[in-house]
């Protein structure tokens, strides 16, 4: 009797025994295994474990996990890391040669958007004209300022083109430069052979020279006029 009551103790004492470990273990069911963290869903053992965009992560500390794909000028260790259009080059991700630029972001967009309302800056050769034309501009002021014909002057620069200075009576005025056929004989003199010319002629114009009128036929001809060189 006391042997049976011992069997039946030991009985029980074992099957709790049993129990506990059962509960220490935790085995789950098929439905607490799909209320797994997304955390434990995205782990991974290589890369094609992984959907596009994304890489398998590895850590020394934590189990393997897919992440999502590093843009450029970030860090990596291989190709795979870095997003489409790029590759690992030196630990950073570059641009892939022959790739298209990245698309803008919506932000990039409105800055350029609002940066092409402003007004443009004239470009090289704009502005190499603006500066021509101020030259022009200056030229054509410069030759507005010098004297016309009639008007006093001190030297041939300060009358306008086909003008030079010459003297008239006391004063110098801008009279027009002598044209082909016209009298370029010198005028009488205020005083004597020495003294100044009192209506001075201007020269001859350019491919002019001033020659006798009838050359060979009197030599006491005084009469000269612009010919031809």
């Amino acid at each position: 009797m006391d042997c049976a009551v011992m069997l039946l103790f030991l009985g029980c004492l074992s099957a709790h025994l049993t129990a506990l470990v059962l509960d220490s273990n935790t085995i789950r069911s098929s439905t607490e295994i799909e209320q797994v963290p997304t955390k434990q869903q995205s782990r991974c053992l290589a890369d094609a474990d992984c959907g596009p965009g994304r890489f398998c992560l590895t850590s020394h500390h934590e189990q393997p996990i897919c992440s999502a794909c590093r843009k450029l000028r970030r860090r990596c260790q291989r190709d795979e890391m870095c997003c489409s259009g790029s590759h690992c080059l030196n630990d950073v991700c570059v641009r892939s040669e022959g790739q298209a630029a990245e698309v803008p972001s919506e932000a990039t967009q409105a800055r350029k958007a609002k940066g092409s309302n402003r007004p443009k800056k004239p470009n090289g050769g704009k502005v190499k004209e603006m500066r021509q034309k101020n030259q022009k501009e200056k030229l054509d002021k410069a030759q507005m300022s010098k004297g016309l014909e009639g008007e006093t002057c001190l030297r041939t620069s300060d009358c306008s083109p086909g003008l030079c200075c010459a003297r008239y009576h006391w004063s110098k005025i801008c009279r027009p430069v002598l044209e082909k056929g016209q009298v370029c004989s010198k005028r009488a003199r205020k005083e004597g052979p020495q003294g100044p010319e009192i209506f001075q002629r201007c020269n001859c114009g350019p491919g002019l020279a001033c020659r006798n009128q009838n050359q060979g036929t009197s030599k006491n001809n005084r009469l000269r006029v612009c010919q031809p060189v």
